[in-house]
């Protein structure tokens, strides 16, 4: 009896808790439809038929090469009412998603449990069609302190339909998946079955999900998430949103792509004063802040309900705001390029004060800070752009200063840099906007990639580019905010030119689009 009890639950964590991951189903075969990036969280609203709730919080970790030997991982943790509940561990190609091994939490005996899926267990493949259906099996293995117990393994999945769901971040197109999960043991007579039914956006990943339990039908439904790295996004429903920084008021305007109310923030106003949003906070939304250059001064209004604050960083005349998430704790560090010595100051929230840390690299008088994610790895990396030569400059933080490099890509004296994940695999990718033709040119980093290539979008005179993630797929889109009218020009990748939509937001003389990377414009 105690082999069949202690099975009950582990087979709710495989069936009934986030398959924590970021799909992207519309991707082209032979390229990857998975995009993880370390430090993304999910967080669900939990319920039962009891009357029951709870909260599931779900993270990437980290990237673990040892865990599953020959197997490089993503290991993602549960969490439940912030209680850690459950660990698995996640490898991604082009075509599908597995899980080697999941630890949970055994309430019943107070333990540990590990199961171990000896082929990997295929959750999701690509690309989702409706009707799809696969089946996976394996051979694993449950061990707990005093047992083992060898397992036969199968999991049916059916992608039933592709539906319209209302939720607490908006709406958004799913695909609803059916698992049947089945696990025994002949010799023991241990043999369970579970349903769940789980919704995916592509792209963002599991938005709702459903599995039966003891206490009824068991429902989580995303209510926060953070699964980019450098967007705008001031709802938290993981796409861009509109926003407009008035610098003759100091006043911020932002138009919600949760569809909520336009809304004002008065924080700023100062003549010196320069827009540098960023999730300081750490709570998934973007956060009203501005860089004072006459003081070196910055000043932060916490989307999380915390107090204003300020902090005394930079102050040369010559110093450019570039926040980023340089120590990868998924919270916006203040930074700033000093541009007359071509140094980087970084003020990590990790550490704080006492680790306030200094890089040479740039020192060109045409260099453009352009830190972003380019090795994928979850923290921002030192680059610059040198607009004279047209170079790229870019010093990874996965590899330090062993893996620093140069990419040709530009060089025309309207060249502006444009960096960002076109491609969605992760990593950040060269990009121009030739302002002068209004074009676009992007280098991919997606291994297998078509190439280089050129997009025609913009050329008024008055267009500034402001590519982000809009459609919220995990690429970023074309866009340009044309200020002598205040409208934005939006190019979803999601549904190309046929999906092209303005939006009229803004306006005013003294007006600034609000954008990930301040420093490349000022």
């Amino acid at each position: 009896m105690r082999t069949e009890r202690i099975f009950i639950r582990p087979i709710l964590i495989l069936v009934a808790t986030c398959l924590v991951f970021v799909a992207n189903a519309n991707a082209e075969l032979g390229t990857p439809f998975w995009s993880m990036y370390v430090g993304n969280y999910w967080t669900y609203s939990g319920s039962d038929g009891s009357g029951n709730s709870w909260t599931q919080r779900d993270e990437i970790f980290q990237k673990d090469t040892t865990t599953v030997p020959g197997i490089t991982t993503y290991e993602v943790r549960g969490y439940k009412d912030e209680a850690l509940v459950a660990t698995g561990w996640y490898s991604i190609s082009s075509t599908e998603l597995k899980e080697w091994r999941e630890i949970g939490w055994d309430d019943l005996n107070n333990e540990w449990m590990t199961i171990t899926f000896d082929s990997g267990l295929l959750w999701v493949r690509s690309p989702l069609t409706v009707g799809d259906q696969w089946t996976s099996t394996t051979s694993g293995n449950a061990t707990e302190p005093g047992i083992f117990l060898p397992l036969n393994i199968s999991l049916d999945s059916t992608v039933e339909s592709y539906e319209s769901l209302d939720l607490p971040l908006g709406t958004y197109k799913a695909y609803k998946v059916r698992h049947v999960l089945h696990i025994w043991n002949t010799l023991y007579g241990f043999d369970q079955t579970a349903t769940a039914y789980e919704w995916f956006v592509p792209y963002i990943g599991t938005v709702k999900q459903e599995a039966e339990g003891t206490s009824g039908t068991q429902t989580q439904v995303l209510s926060s998430m953070s699964i980019t790295e450098n967007i705008i996004d001031y709802d938290g429903d993981g796409k861009t949103s509109i926003a407009v920084y008035r610098s003759g008021t100091g006043a911020w305007y932002i138009h919600p792509s949760s569809g909520t109310p336009d809304y004002g923030v008065g924080f700023g106003g100062d003549t010196s004063d320069k827009a540098v949003p960023g999730d300081y906070d750490g709570d998934g939304k973007t956060d009203v802040a501005i860089y004072r250059l006459s003081t070196g001064a910055w000043f932060i209004h916490p989307s999380s309900g915390g107090a204003d604050y300020g902090v005394g960083f930079g102050g040369d005349a010559s110093d450019k705001p570039v926040p980023g998430d340089y120590d990868g704790d998924r919270k916006k560090d203040l930074a700033i390029y000093r541009t007359t010595t071509g140094a980087w100051f970084i003020y990590p929230s990790f550490a704080g004060a006492a680790g306030i840390y200094g890089v040479g690299f740039g020192g060109d008088a045409s260099d453009k800070p352009v830190p972003a994610d380019y090795d994928g790895d979850g923290k921002t990396d030192i680059a610059i752009y040198r607009a004279t030569t047209g170079a790229w400059f870019i010093y990874p933080s996965l590899t330090g200063i062993a893996g620093i490099y140069g990419v040709g890509f530009g060089g025309d004296i309207s060249d502006l840099p444009v960096p960002g994940d076109y491609d969605g695999d992760g990593k950040t990718d060269v990009a121009i906007y030739r302002s002068n033709i209004g074009a676009w040119f992007i280098y991919p980093s997606l291994a297998g990639a078509p190439g280089i290539y050129g997009v025609g979008f913009g050329g008024d005179a008055s267009d500034k580019p402001v590519p982000g993630d809009y459609d919220g797929d995990g690429k970023t889109d074309l866009a340009i905010y044309r200020a002598n009218i205040g409208a934005w020009f939006i190019y979803p990748s999601s549904t190309g030119p046929s999906g092209i939509y303005g939006v009229g937001f803004g306006g005013d003389a003294s007006d600034e689009p609000v954008i990930t990377n301040p420093g490349s414009y000022m």
